[in-house]
């Protein structure tokens, strides 16, 4: 997907929004098949999510949350690195 290396440097935005909408964009990504998720575990976002976990606004952490809930169900290698 060519739009990932864009979204994993828009969630690292200093514009609340964009992070916002870059988050939801990447949990609907990861919102499908080993393959997809795959795509997303290659563009090295995970760590990026996971601190958003812990933003103080709540509208930051839904969309990052979800995210990261879609990514942990791909299949058993992805859910090991």
């Amino acid at each position: 997907c060519v739009a990932l290396p864009t979204l994993a440097r828009l969630i690292n935005h200093n514009n609340e929004e964009v992070v916002i909408e870059a988050c939801w964009a990447l949990a609907c990504l990861a919102d499908g098949d080993s393959v997809q998720i795959g795509m997303v575990l290659r563009a090295r976002v995970c760590r990026r999510l996971v601190e958003l976990l812990t933003h103080p606004s709540q509208a930051v952490v839904t969309p990052a949350l979800r995210a990261v809930g879609n990514i942990v169900t791909g299949n058993d290698i992805q859910t090991q690195t």
